[in-house]
């Protein structure tokens, strides 16, 4: 099974996964972009619209997407986005975008 992790925002699937998409508007210019097309993925992804994201939701969303993956692997992952309270509010999925995007520019990938 192909193994894919969870991109919070950087995450492979129609929701916040496909933040990952969106490297590129870290950059100044683009940062208003950025913001706007994080919360409309958030909100896409927040089936209950309360203001958070729990893993049963972001699970439906990655499902949506058509791609096999590690779901414990997932679950992993979005635990420590998440915090101790189990769901992503959207400064959560923000932050844990911002730090996968600046491993990955570091390493240069």
């Amino acid at each position: 099974m192909k193994k894919l992790t969870l991109t919070l925002a950087a995450v492979g699937f129609a929701g916040l996964s496909a933040a990952g998409a969106l490297a590129g508007h870290h950059e100044e210019g683009d940062k208003a972009n950025w913001e706007a097309e994080m919360a409309e993925k958030f909100a896409a992804t927040d089936a209950n619209a309360d203001g958070a994201i729990d893993i049963d939701e972001y699970l439906a969303k990655k499902a949506e997407g058509g791609e096999e993956f590690d779901e414990a692997e997932v679950r992993t992952k979005f635990a420590e986005a998440a915090g101790e309270d189990g769901k992503l509010s959207l400064d959560e999925a923000k932050a844990a975008h911002k730090k996968q995007y600046e491993a990955k520019k570091s390493s240069g990938s």
